[in-house]
């Protein structure tokens, strides 16, 4: 259907059409929704936890032990219209374990070999060509170092699951591959037959093999099904010649901290029957909150600071238990995705999820996938997210037509866009009044989630109701749009000049890019908050309702020359105070070939130049510092190597900072490559 501009407004669902006014009159009086996009929203978090996916070692595995499905690289560009940093894989070692790491540390091999690898290489191949970064689960355990056992013996020799490990990682980043690790998945399921302890010294032999082969590498450690057992249920161990009452994460901080403590703690976390609220013991509360006392009270006896930067990685979030029944293929699911991001979104401190799952085993296709492992046919679950991932990083508030409708919005130069979900069991009808687009012109769509409006194809996009191209927004559109029972609508509206939306392409500094850290001194929800998107170098930060506090993320950049380059689009909004305590804005520190750190420079808006100590670089506040000016938005292209100090490595921390900047602030810097 055409969708038109004129003096009328035509009553046809879906049909789209210039309003006779602008965002303060036109229009029906009643059941309309209007949606400004000129201001946003400095008060809440922004829609930057764009979701990450896990996916079975089976769904990529072919029909004989160690083979790959060649047909399932067409899934992989679903990941990029996911706006995916990472996909998280299990390698599937071992001994009676016929996954596509089968041969790996098995028939007299150690893991050093390419020959060993040839179906999860050419998975690596694939996620390289979707610029989407591996996050490797080193499962289960090889047969190198447990030739008495299974894949899930506890090694009898852990020198060799060191090695091992070690061997993983040199032969990966030999074929280019740069990844996340982790060490075993679910340990404390049916996935391992020791116990903590066990667990424990095995992922301390495979910590070590890890770093020793790339001291970058990011490594994820504890994979626990049950974090709800893991942070509660004490056990009286020995831990440092001590005999302790002691949790299982307890015990894991106590003896890892020292040499081996994880950049990531990850755990899982399906949810029941699709609630995750309430505080029962299977609430997802329950799971994060214990979860976060046990760390907090390590910080608080002022011994543990390394915790505040170790991430929390949910790297399998699912709302529901893996299912026989065709649920994930109904509507029915979608509210439940939605009250899942909010709830998400206001855990700051949690980092990265990976839902479970993307694509299913190639069984009957039920199960809690979002893609049919057998036909490919994308579920409504699926396009639930996709709108999520294309939705606008920066959040600007959504009006619903009445309370069983959730509502997301964001805006920036490139895009804007509104997603509503109906809760309900009954069509909800209304009117979008999209107003105060931030450009003249716009090319714009509706798409559809719902049992009705299917597309029965692979492609990666929803149901299309409507689009067209060219409209003048200086007095609002209009869209009529009914949303079915449990059903999603997504007003899109694209910047006619081709100015692309933040997190639309990935850029890696031509694999200069290493890692993204975070600093979260403050474990809670709604805290002041530090996130990066690390495909596409965005980083956000923002005070999310907090009068006081601070975070930081920051970048790890690799092999830059003296004339490298690169710049940073930097935004601020709402009403940040300024004070002398106040830092708004991000930072460099250069390091030496002795491994230390010095000549750090922040750059800060005018007004919010304090001195902030974050744990990254020197460690200390910035020596130096560099006005944004005045305006709010800018563009600066900086050359580390122009200011670098003699000796520098080619190695730079670039961080993203906030403090104190009162309740109404929140900030992005965009690198790219520099303009010419």
């Amino acid at each position: 259907m055409k969708i038109k501009q004129g003096a009328s407004v035509f009553m046809a669902t879906f049909l789209m059409c210039a309003a006779l006014g602008g965002c303060a009159a036109g229009g029906k009086k009643t059941n309309t929704v209007t949606v400004s996009f000129s201001e946003k929203d400095a008060t809440s978090v922004q829609n930057l936890k764009k979701f990450d996916y896990f996916t079975s070692d089976w769904a990529w595995s072919g029909y004989t032990p160690a083979s790959f499905d060649n047909e399932m690289l067409t899934v992989l560009p679903a990941l990029a219209e996911l706006n995916s940093s990472n996909m998280r894989i299990a390698l599937g070692i071992g001994k009676g374990y016929n996954g596509i790491g089968a041969n790996t540390g098995a028939n007299g091999g150690d893991g050093s070999s390419d020959g060993e690898y040839i179906p999860a290489l050419t998975l690596m191949e694939g996620l390289k060509g979707v610029k989407v970064q591996p996050y490797i689960s080193i499962s289960y355990i090889p047969e190198y170092a447990a030739p008495s056992g299974t894949w899930k013996s506890v090694p009898d020799d852990f020198g060799k699951y060191e090695t091992f490990s070690r061997n993983v990682v040199t032969t990966m980043e030999r074929n280019g591959v740069h990844a996340i690790y982790e060490i075993l998945n679910e340990p404390d399921h049916v996935f391992f037959s020791g116990d903590w302890v066990d667990y424990t010294d095995t992922y301390i032999a495979g910590a070590k093999g890890v770093r020793s082969a790339d001291p970058d590498a990011q490594v994820a450690g504890m994979s626990a099904a049950w974090m709800n057992q893991r942070a509660v249920t004490k056990r009286t161990r020995e831990v440092n010649g001590e005999a302790k009452n002691i949790t299982d994460l307890g015990y894991f901080i106590e003896r890892t901290y020292e040499e081996t403590l994880p950049d990531i703690f990850s755990w899982h976390y399906y949810g029941q029957y699709g609630d995750i609220g309430g505080e029962g013991e299977t609430s997802f509360n329950y799971y994060l909150n214990n979860y976060r006392n046990v760390i907090q009270g390590y910080l608080d006896t002022g011994s543990y600071p390394d915790l505040e930067k170790v991430q929390t990685s949910l790297n399998e979030f699912n709302v529901f238990v893996a299912t026989t029944t065709d649920m994930y293929t109904r509507a029915e699911v979608i509210p439940y995705f939605y009250r899942a991001i909010e709830r998400i979104l206001a855990a700051t401190d949690v980092t990265q999820i990976n839902w479970a799952s993307l694509v299913s085993d190639k069984n009957d296709g039920l199960d809690c996938d979002l893609i049919n492992g057998l036909s490919y046919e994308r579920y409504p679950a699926f396009y639930a997210l996709w709108m999520y991932a294309q939705l606008p990083v920066d959040r600007v508030k959504a009006g619903s037509p009445d309370q069983d409708v959730i509502a997301l919005a964001g805006a920036d130069d490139g895009r804007a866009g509104v997603v509503f979900v109906n809760t309900a069991d009954k069509e909800k009808t209304f009117r979008l009044r999209a107003c105060d687009l931030p450009f003249g012109t716009a090319n714009a769509a509706l798409y559809l989630s719902d049992d009705t409006h299917k597309t029965y194809t692979t492609t990666n996009i929803p149901y299309l109701a409507a689009k067209d191209d060219g409209l003048a927004t200086k007095d609002g559109l209009y869209i009529d749009i009914t949303l079915e029972p449990y059903g999603a609508a997504y007003a899109q509206f694209d910047n006619a000049d081709g100015t692309k939306t933040d997190v639309a392409d990935p850029y890696d500094m031509d694999g200069k890019f290493v890692r993204a850290d975070y600093w979260y001194p403050e474990r809670r929800d709604n805290a002041p908050y530090a996130s990066v998107h690390s495909r596409s170098l965005s980083a956000y930060v923002g005070m999310d309702g907090n009068e006081t506090g601070e975070s930081a993320a920051s970048l790890l950049l690799k092999d830059l020359t003296k004339e490298d380059s690169f710049d940073v689009v930097f935004e601020r909004w709402g009403h940040p105070a300024a004070s002398e305590d106040a830092v708004l804005g991000f930072r460099l520190d250069f390091e030496l070939p002795d491994g230390s750190w010095t000549r750090s420079t922040q750059y800060t808006f005018d007004g919010f130049d304090g001195g902030m100590a974050i744990p990254y670089g020197t460690g200390k506040a910035a020596v130096y510092s560099v006005g944004l000016g005045e305006e709010a938005k800018g563009r600066m292209t900086v050359t580390p190597g122009s200011v670098a100090p003699t000796g520098w490595t080619g190695r730079v921390r670039l961080s993203f900072l906030v403090k104190d900047c009162g309740k109404d602030a929140a900030a992005k810097f965009l690198v790219r490559p520099t303009e010419p």
